[in-house]
């Protein structure tokens, strides 16, 4: 009878396995229980309603009061009975699943150019400009000497030129460079704007080594006649053991009036300078002969006909080699 159905509630109460535990709040909250009919009145032990979606049969038998599962079988010898049919209701042994792990991230961020992977999506500064290429955005990216421009500034290997020559330290090469020089009379003269000055005579070669780096440089030569017989210059340069430059190739240019302010400094513009010109009258210098000469050198001086040996020619001159190394 209905009337008993109070009592037996109170009475499972006390010994059922679907009591309420520590922690996990009254049954009708435990995953599993359902009011399938939208009643208020759950599907589970206790519920008052016979329109429950349960099948009438699966009903608590009160003749059977020690059949809390309605399995038709008592609970003592109920080798499963866990007070539920239900499978999702959790077991004594079995503790809630927890959840570690952070919520998946979405990717809708905004990404800014700092480095990070701001927006979550495993991609760091991803749409910024990366102009060298090297998977790392201009605005974090340090300027190398590397001949790109890795800062995305638009100037390439800023910063790298300890000598101010306009070529990045990283692409600098080191050059063996031979000068052989003489003057009739008398010379003194410069290498990018240091002084180098020897006065052997005519006869004599003075030689000169240097080690340049990539870059312009500049020799120049100032030459004076003192015997008012004949005056000439005389030179070679060598490069890595490899003649370049000779007195009479048209790599030289010369003035008879004195030069103008920054002629020993590279850029300086010589363009209306004149080409040296090859002395016509050898004569005086016999059959001597040196390492200029043996490079294919020849005396040269500023008159336009080759009279070295003219009253005109009679004066100073001043010589201008400016030159490129890779």
């Amino acid at each position: 009878m209905r009337t008993f159905h109070p009592l037996l509630f109170v009475t499972s109460i006390g010994c059922a396995d679907y009591s309420t535990k520590p922690g996990e709040g009254h049954p009708d909250q435990v995953a599993g229980w359902h009011d399938t009919d939208a009643d208020d009145d759950e599907t589970g032990p206790g519920s008052s309603s016979d329109d429950d979606g349960d099948d009438p049969a699966d009903e608590e038998d009160p003749s059977d009061p020690d059949d809390h599962d309605e399995d038709d079988e008592d609970d003592e010898d109920d080798e499963d009975d866990d007070s539920s049919d239900h499978e999702d209701w959790p077991s004594d042994d079995e503790d809630p699943p927890e959840d570690d792990d952070p919520p998946p991230t979405t990717g809708d961020r905004t990404e800014f150019c700092n480095g990070e992977d701001d927006d979550g999506d495993g991609y760091v500064d991803e749409g910024f400009p990366d102009t060298d290429g090297d998977d790392i955005a201009d605005c974090v990216d340090e300027e190398e000497c590397d001949g790109l421009d890795n800062d995305g500034d638009g100037t390439i290997d800023e910063g790298f030129d300890a000598d101010a020559d306009g070529t990045p330290d990283c692409d600098e090469r080191v050059y063996a460079v031979d000068f052989h020089v003489t003057v009739d009379d008398t010379w003194d003269g410069t290498i990018d704007g240091d002084d180098i000055a020897a006065t052997t005579g005519w006869n004599g070669v003075d030689t000169f080594e240097w080690e340049l780096d990539s870059g312009t440089h500049v020799i120049t030569v100032h030459g004076e006649d003192r015997g008012e017989a004949i005056s000439a210059f005389l030179g070679s340069v060598v490069i890595d053991g490899s003649v370049t430059f000779t007195t009479g190739d048209g790599s030289w240019r010369v003035s008879d009036t004195g030069p103008e302010p920054g002629w020993l400094s590279p850029g300086f513009s010589d363009s209306h300078w004149a080409r040296p010109v090859a002395c016509v009258d050898l004569t005086p210098w016999g059959d001597w002969t040196g390492v200029p000469y043996d490079h294919g050198a020849e005396w040269v001086w500023y008159h336009p006909t080759g009279d070295c040996r003219a009253p005109v020619s009679w004066d100073e001159a001043w010589f201008r080699l400016e030159f490129t190394l890779p």
